[in-house]
C-alpha cells in the first residue's frame, strides 16, 4: 500500500544529489533485460488490465469491459496495445470462457515515481538511476492513480520497458465529499461521490469524511477500504 502525500515529491527530490537529477535516461532507454515466458492459457472473462497476451502478437491489455447481452453469451471487449516498436492499439472481442494466453514478462524492477507529465520519471531504487518511462503504458485511470512517492514495477521485452506495474492498492485522502445521509449505512450500499487528492472521483462509504485516509484500486480508481489513522 502507498500512501500519497501533497509534499512527497519535493522532500525525494531535494535528497537526491545534483549527479543523479542530471543522469536521466533518454525515453525507453533500458537498464535490464528480461524474457518472455507462457503461464498457460486462461479464459477471457479472467483478464485483467496490465496482463500480457500472445494473440500473437503480444500485447498488454489496457482495458476491459464485461458485457451480458439480454440474448446470447456473455463477452469481453478488451483494447490492447503490442509490445513491438509499432505500439499499434488493438481492440478485441472474447467470449468469456473462450481461451486466450497470457505471458509473463519475468523479471521485474523496483522504481519510485518521481513526477509525471508528458513521461513517467521515476528513479531505481537499488542504483537510485532515474529515467523517463512512456505514460501511454498505462491506462488514463491507472496514470491518475501513478503519483509521486509511488513504487512501481518496471518490466521489459527485447530490451525495451513494455509494463509498468502498480501496487495493489495507493492510500490517498478524500479531498471533499458530501455529508453522511441520516440513516445511511455501509451495508445498504449507499455509496456516495467523493472527490479525491488527485482530482479523480470514486464512490465511497456515507461514513467516510473530508480528510479520511482510503486506500483505492489504481487499476479502476474503485474505493478498498478505510485505512486506520494510526
Amino acid at each position: 500500500m502507498i500512501r500519497f502525500a501533497a509534499n512527497s515529491l519535493f522532500s525525494i527530490r531535494s535528497s537526491l544529489s545534483p549527479r543523479l537529477l542530471s543522469s536521466r535516461p533518454v525515453l525507453g532507454q533500458r537498464l535490464f533485460q528480461s524474457s518472455a515466458k507462457r503461464n498457460g492459457p486462461i479464459k477471457a472473462g479472467d483478464i485483467r488490465v496490465g496482463n500480457v497476451l500472445d494473440l500473437p502478437p503480444l500485447a498488454r491489455v489496457t482495458s476491459v469491459e464485461k458485457v451480458k447481452p439480454g440474448k446470447g453469451g456473455a463477452f469481453a471487449t478488451v483494447t490492447l496495445q503490442t509490445l513491438d516498436t509499432s505500439k499499434k492499439k488493438l481492440n478485441k472481442r472474447f467470449r468469456t470462457d473462450e481461451k486466450v494466453e497470457k505471458v509473463s514478462l519475468g523479471v521485474e524492477e523496483k522504481y519510485q515515481v518521481l513526477y509525471v507529465a508528458d513521461g513517467i520519471e521515476c528513479m531505481n531504487l537499488e542504483t537510485f538511476d532515474q529515467m523517463i518511462v512512456d505514460s501511454t503504458l498505462l491506462s488514463e485511470t491507472e496514470l491518475n492513480f501513478c503519483l509521486d512517492g509511488v513504487e512501481i514495477g518496471l518490466q521489459s521485452y527485447n530490451g525495451e520497458i513494455v509494463n509498468v506495474v502498480l501496487p495493489k492498492g495507493v492510500e490517498i485522502n478524500i479531498q471533499e465529499t458530501e455529508p453522511q445521509p441520516n440513516g445511511a449505512t455501509a451495508k445498504q450500499g449507499a455509496f456516495k461521490s467523493s472527490v479525491l487528492a488527485n482530482g479523480a472521483r470514486c464512490m465511497v462509504p456515507p461514513f467516510l469524511e473530508t480528510g479520511d485516509l482510503i486506500e483505492v484500486d489504481p487499476r479502476t480508481g474503485e474505493y478498498m477500504n478505510r485505512v486506520s489513522k494510526s
